[in-house]
């Protein structure tokens, strides 16, 4: 689905990038005096109010901070008021997180079931009773492996068997989002965790060591032949993830099904080549919501809030919600339902 025609309201007039990142996902201006976000993001206070059941309420990624370019300055993700969120930018930091486990080379892989995780455990515990103790344990051993199959039937859940991790700070851009968005479905295969954040604007030049310039560089430039590559190469990155979870078996329905995955920028480009537009913003939006939402649409609400289509995603979400940042306070009309 394709909204547009949306108006940014949480930037002063010279700040652009830093005042609208550090509250395009809180709704609400940054402080005035330290630059940095005023209010708890989107997918924090989704985590705070619907995840506090899963390992992780929720989980702010980026692609790696490599590139001179891609910096922490204009960080999108908060945990409240003056709070940064701890951004993950390395998948092997990422897999170690959510696995328990440090991934100490490119052959170790994560054996996910519960009896793999204490296989070291149970072999010595093996090694110390005797024979009847060890047919009662074998026993119940059994019981939790039939009981993990069962629950494996009916889910998407399996053993990771995602390939190679890559490993460092900088793996580059394409082998770790091939990797982050393996590591992405299956957190929500698994149910590890409900909100997801990633960030991947500025990414590094298309041709490294070449003239070519970032996509950010690029962005000032609406001539620059690059910049349809970077859209679709960002576009391409996002399909990963949606093909998931339409792949992704849950319930009766599918992973994209039940949720709402939400494309967004900050800024957008005027009629008269300014890039850092804040009128007649895009967003684009996948998943169902359960039910709630109806997609394959074009949707355009001249001049209204952004801040309103994120009160509604709220409450398409579940979430008991009266009002989104400092303007968003009513339900985007032909949404929901």
């Amino acid at each position: 689905m394709l909204f547009r025609g949306y108006r940014q309201t949480v930037c002063t007039p010279f700040f652009h990038h830093t005042d609208t990142q550090l509250g395009l996902f809180s709704g609400f201006p940054p402080h005035a005096d330290t630059k940095v976000a005023a209010a708890r993001t989107l997918e924090w206070t989704l985590g705070e109010a619907l995840g506090k059941s899963t390992a992780f309420p929720a989980l702010a990624l980026a692609l790696p901070w490599g590139h001179a370019d891609r910096h922490f300055v204009n960080q999108p993700s908060w945990v409240g008021d003056s709070q940064r969120a701890d951004i993950i930018a390395r998948p092997d930091v990422l897999a170690e997180k959510m696995f328990g486990i440090k991934l100490v080379d490119s052959e170790r892989k994560r054996q996910t079931t519960i009896l793999d995780f204490y296989k070291q455990e149970i072999d010595r515990l093996t090694k110390k009773v005797g024979a009847a103790d060890k047919s009662r344990l074998d026993m119940h051993l059994n019981s939790i492996r039939e009981i993990e199959q069962q629950l494996a039937s009916s889910t998407s859940c399996k053993p990771f068997a995602g390939g190679d991790i890559p490993q460092g700070e900088n793996p580059g851009d394409e082998l770790a989002m091939q990797a982050m968005t393996k590591l992405i479905i299956y957190a929500f295969q698994c149910d590890l965790t409900r909100h997801i954040s990633i960030w991947i604007a500025n990414s590094p030049p298309r041709v490294p060591g070449g003239d070519d310039m970032s996509d950010h560089n690029c962005s000032h430039d609406i001539n620059h032949g690059d910049n349809l590559w970077f859209h679709d190469k960002k576009m391409q990155y996002w399909k990963g993830i949606l093909e998931g979870f339409k792949e992704s078996k849950e319930g009766d329905q599918s992973i994209l099904f039940n949720s709402m995955c939400l494309s967004a920028t900050d800024v957008t480009i005027t009629p008269d080549g300014d890039p850092h537009g804040m009128e007649n913003l895009p967003f684009l939006l996948a998943g169902n919501a359960g039910g709630k939402i109806k997609t394959g649409r074009h949707l355009k609400h001249n001049g209204v809030p952004y801040t309103n289509m994120m009160l509604t995603i709220q409450k398409a979400m579940g979430l008991d919600a009266d009002s989104f940042g400092t303007d968003g306070k009513s339900v985007l009309p032909g949404l929901m339902g």
